[in-house]
């Protein structure tokens, strides 16, 4: 009897937890709910766009002051060797 009463309140549970899922899963499915994960999706998209787009300007910054600091060294170490001479 005790073991009955535990399956059937497990039972309910089971229930309350399906039904649950059912509304709130219906509720996701509202559009309302759907052009607001519209919207969080493009905000993110466009905030991830943007770091790249920062970050492929700072790599491109950098590897021009690589080149200048290259170009500067070759230039004092050439002017170095026609002194010598």
């Amino acid at each position: 009897m005790a073991i009955d009463r535990k399956e059937e309140k497990f039972q309910v549970e089971q229930r309350k937890k399906a039904v649950d899922k059912a509304k709130q899963q219906l509720y996701y499915e509202t559009d309302r709910v759907r052009s607001l994960h519209s919207g969080l999706n493009l905000t993110e998209t466009l905030k991830e766009r943007d770091m790249q787009l920062r970050f492929k300007h700072f790599k491109n910054k950098s590897e021009v002051n690589k080149e200048k600091i290259y170009l500067e060294t070759m230039r004092k170490s050439i002017e170095g060797v026609y002194i010598a001479d």
